[in-house]
């Protein structure tokens, strides 16, 4: 079990959500962090900030 899977646990028990700024980088694929430059491509293009991950290669798209 990661620290991920333990987060969202605990969120989910306590009824509780996990801010904007660290809900974005969870890898919905294979639920790890996404950092940016060491495991995650980060990719900025007609109003959706892309998030590629370095394991799954799974693309989170987020609007901003």
């Amino acid at each position: 079990v990661s620290d991920i899977d333990e987060a969202l646990k605990i969120a989910e028990t306590h009824n509780v959500t996990i801010p904007e700024k660290y809900r974005f980088r969870i890898c919905v694929g294979c639920r790890g962090f996404l950092h940016p430059g060491s495991n995650a491509k980060v990719r900025v293009s007609s109003g959706l900030i892309k998030y590629t991950c370095g394991r799954c290669g799974k693309v989170n798209r987020h609007g901003y």
